[in-house]
């Protein structure tokens, strides 16, 4: 049953759910108020848990401007991965959100669990996002041509590159 994301709690409350898929945030907030987590997605099945969109033609007619876009991305995921600089991200979050201290910090932890170091992801879970949008889309178009279409790191490889 379709719910959205401000009133899941309230039918998970009331019962007329018994169990929902949450975002990391909401998953903090779920087990403050006692919920239990039943399974995490991410142990069933790999995915990735967000991605960079473009049109190709940005990417053809712009790759400087996407280049510069995905090492600014890097960079920020870099920082956020620094346990040195966990504190500030954590006051951050408690800032930005509104959230009490334990909440963010449990946020934060989520966030991290689902943090590619680099930006890429792996094979499989690529695969199985194909998987996923072939099962709601009808298409003759093979698997791995809509891989191809889904995903283009060329750019980010070069961004990687040592230098």
């Amino acid at each position: 049953m379709p719910v959205g994301s401000d009133s899941v709690f309230p039918v998970l409350e009331q019962g007329s759910v018994d169990a929902a898929v949450l975002w990391p945030r909401a998953t903090a907030m779920a087990e403050k108020l006692g919920m239990v987590k039943i399974q995490a997605l991410g142990d069933l099945l790999e995915l990735a848990a967000t991605g960079i969109v473009s049109s190709d033609a940005l990417i053809e007619n712009n790759s400087q401007l996407v280049t510069r876009f995905l090492r600014a991305s890097v960079a920020s995921i870099r920082f956020i991965q620094e346990p040195r600089h966990n504190e500030q991200i954590i006051s951050y979050i408690v800032q930005k959100f509104k959230l009490g201290r334990d909440l963010a910090e449990r946020s934060f932890s989520l966030l991290l669990g689902t943090m590619s170091p680099d930006g890429t992801i792996s094979r499989q879970a690529m695969e199985n996002a194909v998987q996923f949008a072939s099962d709601r889309v009808s298409t003759s178009e093979p698997p791995q041509e809509m891989m191809k279409r889904m995903y283009a790191f060329h750019l980010l490889k070069e961004v990687l590159k040592p230098k």
